[in-house]
């Protein structure tokens, strides 16, 4: 089959797919958090990036796909905005509640009265609701005698990014608008395709370049852009591509390959096979797998709560191992991630668009 005849399909596996991103992040901290050490992450020491690195990838990369695709059908600016914030923020602003009133003061050192008058208490609630310039990942007093310390909520700077990128592809509509293009939606496919290009090359330069952050690690947003970028490609260009399970299989053939031959090999290979797998396993499989989607989209919830339930945990069972961690914390965040969308995130969605989650 090719893309096009499926990529409209609202009867696929995206929830399934990034319910499992999502959790693949939760899998990913619970060594890190748990030991305090970023390459206990068992594939970051072999292949370069972590199992939750690869999740964010499925997450923007779909986004991508998603986003672009919603703002060419609706051609609505700022209903597209306000359909970003209204998927964005209610789950959000339930976050920094439940942390500045239930996390803080129950397992923090400061006094409740202190810690709620705290003025760093005030700047994490005010930049994690307006995630202009960056998010707040502590709170004062709270978890800092832990392996990870100082760190309540670790997974939300890619919020900022999600949020940019949003602003990014409104803009470029609003351009072409502005420039009065006949053929607007062309217009589009080409600057996305443009900025896939602009990423790679800028991707290349900093893995062959010496600069890395005080982890060793790369720059992470160029990856970011090139993944979103690639999911809106797909959306606009990708049409006419098969979605074949020979294809599938030689990309998981050249994984080991590609490793044999040094990390940067394997991140430039993984860059172009990483979408083709996740649309091939969103779109292809059918069946009871299908299911799923009865279930809704618990993956925002998910990812965006899953840290400091695991923080809580590590805090308070001395000790605790990786193993405990993903099965007693994956089941109360995935519990939590569920009862957000049901009872909340999809109420702020039109109905057309929460079925379809």
């Amino acid at each position: 089959m090719v893309f096009s005849s499926v990529m409209s399909n609202r009867d696929n596996n995206l929830n399934l797919v990034r319910f499992v991103a999502a959790f693949s992040v939760t899998i990913s901290h619970a060594f890190v958090l748990s030991s305090g050490r970023l390459y206990d992450e068992p594939m970051r020491a072999t292949m370069g990036m972590s199992l939750g690195d690869i999740a964010v990838d499925v997450f923007f990369t779909i986004s991508g796909f998603l986003v672009v695709g919603s703002l060419v059908r609706k051609r609505d600016r700022l209903g597209f905005l306000q359909a970003r914030v209204m998927r964005i923020f209610p789950a959000l602003i339930a976050m920094v509640a439940g942390c500045v009133l239930f996390v803080g003061p129950v397992f923090g050192k400061l006094p409740p009265v202190e810690f709620l008058t705290h003025r760093s208490t005030w700047g994490f609630v005010v930049r994690n609701l307006t995630l202009v310039k960056s998010v707040g990942l502590g709170l004062p007093g709270v978890f800092t005698k832990l392996p990870w310390p100082g760190i309540v909520n670790g997974s939300l700077w890619t919020l900022v990014y999600e949020i940019r990128l949003y602003i990014c592809l409104a803009a470029i509509w609003w351009l072409v608008k502005l420039l009065g293009v006949v053929d607007e939606v062309r217009a589009i496919r080409w600057i996305c395709a443009a900025i896939v290009a602009a990423a790679w090359a800028w991707q290349i330069a900093l893995l062959v370049s010496p600069l890395r952050d005080s982890h060793g690690l790369v720059d992470p947003v160029p990856r970011l852009v090139l993944m979103f970028y690639s999911g809106a490609c797909w959306r606009l260009l990708g049409g006419r591509i098969p979605l074949d399970g020979r294809i599938v299989a030689a990309f998981l053939v050249l994984t080991p390959l590609l490793l044999v031959l040094g990390k940067t090999a394997f991140l430039l290979g993984y860059l172009i096979a990483l979408p083709y797998l996740v649309w091939w396993v969103s779109f292809v499989p059918e069946g009871a797998i299908r299911a799923f989607n009865r279930w809704g989209d618990a993956s925002y919830g998910i990812y965006i709560y899953s840290f400091p339930i695991q923080q809580v945990l590590v805090q308070s069972i001395t000790g605790i191992r990786p193993p405990l961690l993903i099965v007693l914390g994956g089941a109360i965040i995935v519990t939590l991630g569920f009862l957000s969308w049901h009872l909340l995130e999809k109420r702020f969605l039109p109905t057309s668009a929460a079925a379809s989650k």
